[in-house]
C-alpha cells in the first residue's frame, strides 16, 4: 500500500509572465480506508475495479510537501498541493524588504512607502475577509 495522491497531468505557461497554470489534476488513489467499529481495525476497500497485480494506492490527503515530510517521512513528486511560505506575516515581509532595499526606505520617502504598504495590506485583508 503506497501513497496515491493527486498529480498534475499538464501545465500551461503564460508567454508574457512565465507563470504556469495546472491544466488538470488527477487523483491516482484506488483504495479508501475506514474504521468501522471500536475494535481498532482499519478496513481497506478498492474505490474502483483493480486488475491483477495493480498496486494499491491510498491518498494521504491534499497536503504540502513539508507536511508529508514531517508527518509521513516522504515527499510526493510533482505535488500540486505543495506551497512555499516566503514570509510568516506582513511585518516579516516589510522587514525583509527594508533590509534588502534600504535605499527605498531612507528619508521621508520611507515613511510614505510604509504608510502606502500598510494601507494596501489593510485593503487586501478586508477584501479577503469579505469573501
Amino acid at each position: 500500500l503506497n501513497h496515491g495522491g493527486d498529480v498534475v497531468v499538464g501545465r500551461e505557461r503564460d508567454q508574457v509572465t512565465g507563470a504556469t497554470t495546472d491544466l488538470q489534476i488527477r487523483a491516482t488513489d484506488n483504495i479508501a480506508w475506514s474504521v468501522l467499529g471500536d475494535d481498532g481495525v482499519i478496513h481497506f476497500a478498492a474505490t474502483r475495479d483493480l486488475v491483477d497485480g495493480e498496486e494499491a494506492l491510498m491518498s494521504y490527503g491534499e497536503r504540502s510537501n513539508d507536511h508529508f515530510l514531517i508527518y509521513y517521512g516522504f515527499t510526493p513528486e510533482n505535488n500540486p498541493h505543495d506551497d512555499v511560505v516566503l514570509f510568516s506575516n506582513f511585518e516579516h515581509a516589510m522587514v525583509w524588504h527594508s533590509v534588502a532595499h534600504p535605499e527605498l526606505w531612507e528619508g521621508d520617502d520611507g515613511a510614505v512607502r510604509e504608510k502606502a504598504a500598510n494601507a494596501a495590506y489593510d485593503s487586501v485583508t478586508k477584501a479577503l475577509e469579505a469573501d
